[in-house]
């Protein structure tokens, strides 16, 4: 994967298509490096948050891939977080202030150099994996670093294989927003 500009951020340009009509949008890129820690896991190993010694992910998703977040729920619904391979780096997002631009500089910060780039929304068919208790991943821009979130209460993760992805489904009232996953 080419290195990424951790003092940045990434917006992502996505196409759904059905039989009628396609529709685009802008999607924020909430963080790349990707693992999971299933519930299977915790219970075997007790849960310890931040400790990935003690607690180890045992679901790693490959490094190309990101997890998108559609926060104006035009795509797909805003609790869904989708993880997909990150594609065709452009160059850097004009500042403007459409309600994705507002989101992304919430998130990664008012300086932060946005590049867009291309992913793809897979329509499914879906399979459960497992059922996540932790979330891992790194975010960039202002608040760069790795994160941990604990899922409770724990949500499935899914995927499909038309393309490689997979996808969170949070529940009802999740929040998301410049702190990260927030609830569950």
């Amino acid at each position: 994967m080419a290195s990424v500009n951790l003092n940045g951020g990434r917006v992502a340009v996505a196409e759904v298509c059905d039989i009628n009509s396609c529709q685009q949008s802008k999607l924020l890129v909430r963080g790349d490096r990707i693992s999971f820690v299933s519930l299977e896991q915790a219970k075997k190993v007790g849960r310890h948050p931040l400790d990935e010694e003690k607690m180890p992910s045992d679901i790693f998703l490959p490094d190309e891939f990101v997890v998108v977040h559609d926060t104006a729920g035009i795509l797909f619904d805003r609790c869904h977080m989708h993880v997909v391979k990150w594609r065709n780096s452009r160059k850097r997002m004009p500042n403007v202030r459409e309600s994705y631009a507002q989101d992304a500089y919430r998130y990664f910060g008012e300086e932060a150099e946005i590049t867009l780039g291309d992913v793809e929304i897979p329509q499914g068919p879906w399979k459960k994996v497992a059922k996540i208790a932790y979330i891992r991943y790194r975010r960039t821009g202002k608040h760069k670093g790795n994160y941990e979130h604990d899922f409770d209460p724990c949500v499935f993760l899914y995927s499909t294989q038309r393309p490689l992805s997979w996808k969170l489904r949070l529940p009802n009232g999740c929040i998301v927003d410049e702190r990260g996953f927030v609830r569950p």
